[in-house]
């Protein structure tokens, strides 16, 4: 339908009108406060653009219609989204390691959000983002170098012997939600692994907050407000770990 293609083509070109000069796309666009200015990996922001534009370049059947000067613009677009993603990772004493939940727009430092949102490197973030860069179908040496470090820095700051529990508790009711239990962490030998929602930058410890943006080191130091009002913990590398990241390593020299 022509007026569909029409629109799906106005919304490709709204999202390539908004990658900044380095290649990272903000929150928002054109009119971002301080937050959505940042580059956003956080809820899928940047990297659910990038793959978007991923498909167009490569004309994935969904996209077949689509002439190949646009698809060249969307291929330019993802070259320089990559390019942002190579120098964004964050490095530690050891190399580099992951991604964070939002970077400084300029200098692509992982930087804070919301109070409660530290600068931080992410386990969920960068599992995302190396699933795009391993969609490479000829991965250059940076990007396989960058991919190899995080997901060496994933098994490093993985969590045995902990599981995340919600227990009864008396009804409360905050500003954003209600609640009638709290979570708990309880030690168990035999849980699957886990890992935090943010890791802090050089110590690889996890790391919490309140709305009060007070970094402390365990999720019972954090109000039941923000306690039961956000995902602290989860398992979003395991698959990449177990089963993705060694198809794709023996698909690429081994």
């Amino acid at each position: 339908d022509a007026a569909d293609r029409a629109a799906c083509v106005r919304g490709l070109e709204f999202m390539l009108a908004s990658q900044y000069p380095n290649g990272g796309f903000p929150q928002w666009w054109p009119k971002a406060g301080t937050i959505a200015k940042r580059i956003t990996f956080n809820d899928g922001v940047m990297m659910g653009i990038m793959n978007v534009l991923k498909d167009a370049a490569d004309s994935a059947p969904h996209f077949a219609w689509l002439d190949g000067a646009v698809r060249t613009r969307m291929a330019e677009a993802v070259a320089r989204g990559t390019d942002c993603l190579l120098r964004a990772q964050v490095r530690g004493e050891g190399g580099p390691t992951g991604w964070g939940q939002q970077h400084d727009e300029k200098s692509l430092e992982t930087v804070g959000a919301r109070t409660f949102e530290l600068p931080c490197v992410s386990p969920a973030d960068t599992t995302e983002i190396v699933r795009f860069l391993m969609r490479a179908e000829k991965p250059s040496r940076e990007i396989v170098r960058a991919i190899d470090a995080a997901v060496a820095w994933l098994g490093a700051v993985r969590l045995d012997g902990i599981r995340v529990e919600r227990v009864a508790a008396p009804p409360a009711e905050f500003f954003r939600h209600k609640t009638d239990f709290d979570v708990v962490v309880v030690q168990d030998p035999k849980a699957p692994p886990l890992w935090a929602r943010m890791v802090e930058p050089g110590t690889n410890r996890p790391i919490f907050a309140s709305r009060d943006g007070v970094k402390v080191y365990s999720l019972a130091e954090v109000d039941r407000e923000r306690r039961t009002g956000s995902g602290w913990y989860g398992n979003w590398p395991l698959r990449l770990i177990n089963d993705e990241y060694p198809k794709w390593r023996a698909k690429h020299g081994g």
